[in-house]
């Protein structure tokens, strides 16, 4: 039987040719896996980063008209590790948060202060998301809800 056009005749054992293909695929192989590892490393540090609002509904009660009051809400980490909560966001420009970062520690709780403005008069609900995480931003959702009755 003759040779096909093309084939190439794997070179002996122990050759340097040989030995330089191995390097080159355990150095792939390596490259692979480590990118893989990262990569499930990566979603379970997502998955170990949870933090809840306890509660996830805060009543504040009455707020009297063109005051502001600092509410607390608490967070609770879930995780094993400490997770810093980096910022925030509202519906509503009356909601400012106060002191972050803050970090929340490992299977601990912290409370964050929300400072709320009386400015309008009526019930009011408010959503205030909290921004944390390292690599990638998560968030948990706290709904405010109170009162502000009517300027005498």
């Amino acid at each position: 039987m003759g040779k096909r056009r093309g084939a190439r005749n794997p070179p002996p054992p122990g050759s340097r040719r040989r030995d330089q293909r191995q390097v080159v695929a355990c150095g792939l192989f390596a490259i692979v896996v480590g990118v893989a590892c990262f990569l499930g490393v990566e979603r379970f540090d997502h998955s170990q980063e949870l933090l809840v609002a306890a509660p996830g509904l805060v009543d504040v009660g009455t707020i009297p008209f063109g005051e502001s009051v600092v509410v607390e809400v608490i967070l609770q980490n879930r995780s094993r590790r400490d997770t810093t909560v980096v910022g925030g966001t509202s519906d509503c420009t009356c909601v400012a948060l106060d002191g972050l970062p803050i970090t929340v520690p490992a299977s601990g709780q912290r409370p964050i202060p929300v400072r709320l403005s009386g400015a309008a008069a009526g019930p009011f609900e408010r959503q205030v998301e909290l921004s944390y995480g390292t690599r990638v931003l998560r968030g948990v959702v706290v709904t405010i809800r109170g009162r502000v009755p009517a300027p005498q």
